[in-house]
């Protein structure tokens, strides 16, 4: 099982939407070098950059959501942990063992539900709380 870029994962802010959609790009590409039983060092540098990107796009989310005062930050900010957890994981485990059948298996469930409930469900709660504040702030109130 794979994830691909649809409408349904329009946020609605240009720069998380334009993030997502790299975000799932590269893990796309990440999972199709491991299951192509892509070298050690290859599975490695695509975690990296997957880590450091993340890394940028959580900031990114993380700023907008103080500044606004988003309620479920905190909450929001655990889930973006657990996430690079999984992506720390993932580097150990393939600089100790090789891309194996397991581990290409349990990465590609864990960001495909990654993908299906952090993006669809928390972060596009975010992003309407925060263009529900944009609005207020535009109209005033």
């Amino acid at each position: 099982m794979s994830i691909e870029w649809t409408k349904n994962l329009e946020s609605g802010i240009p720069a998380v939407d334009m993030q997502h959609k790299l975000l799932i790009k590269k893990t796309g590409e990440l999972l199709l070098a491991c299951k192509n039983a892509a070298g050690k060092e290859e599975a490695r540098e695509m975690i990296d950059f997957l880590s450091a990107y993340c890394t940028e796009h959580f900031v990114l989310e993380e700023n907008l959501m103080r500044e606004s005062g988003y309620p479920y930050y905190l909450s929001h900010a655990r889930q973006h942990r657990m996430f690079n957890s999984l992506i720390l994981e993932t580097w150990v485990k393939v600089d100790s063992e090789g891309v194996a059948t397991d581990t290409v298996v349990r990465l590609n469930k864990a960001l495909v539900s990654w993908f299906l409930e952090h993006i669809m469900k928390m972060d596009l709660k975010m992003c309407e709380y925060l263009s529900a504040e944009n609005n207020k702030l535009a109209s005033g109130t």
